[in-house]
């Protein structure tokens, strides 16, 4: 089956939006993504993703899923904006319906860090990172986690001021 790429036509989104009260700058959005822990939790799975690390219960997990890659995705916060909890999960359930669309298989899971509120996330399996890219961009995220099996986590950023 042919895995459909969305337009990355939102991307100029990025270049005219100032980031949340509390983040200054990209490099100080950049630590954030660092410092975070991005946990998958769904179903009796459960680990914790790092950056630059490698982690071999994913690495098992995606051996087990014959999956050769994967991203952490969300919907909320578009572009550091803090958004209502409603309109966040309004969100959420959009990309969990376009990712279930497109086929994938995904494990929830969340984001979180200090003095940052936990993000409902989603481990998709298989997806190319032009299509974690594309998706992020619809759903006007700065930047996703992914990688390919037996690699390291990656920080990947989707907009233009990076």
């Amino acid at each position: 089956m042919q895995i459909p790429v969305l337009p990355y036509a939102s991307a100029t989104l990025f270049v005219s939006r100032d980031l949340d009260d509390n983040v200054g700058n990209m490099s100080e959005l950049e630590e954030m993504y660092r410092q975070a822990r991005y946990v998958v939790d769904d179903g009796g799975v459960k680990f914790t993703i790092r950056l630059g690390q490698a982690n071999d219960e994913l690495n098992e997990f995606l051996d087990v899923c014959n999956a050769d890659s994967w991203a952490f995705l969300t919907a909320h916060n578009p572009l550091s904006q803090r958004a209502t909890d409603e309109h966040n999960e309004a969100r959420q359930a959009e990309l969990i319906g376009v990712i279930g669309e497109m086929g994938f298989d995904f494990l929830r899971g969340y984001g979180t860090g200090e003095g940052w509120e936990p993000e409902s996330s989603l481990l998709v399996l298989g997806i190319t990172l032009e299509t974690a890219i594309s998706l992020a961009v619809q759903f006007e995220q700065h930047a996703i986690l992914f990688g390919v099996a037996g690699g390291e986590a990656e920080l990947v950023w989707c907009d233009q001021k990076h």
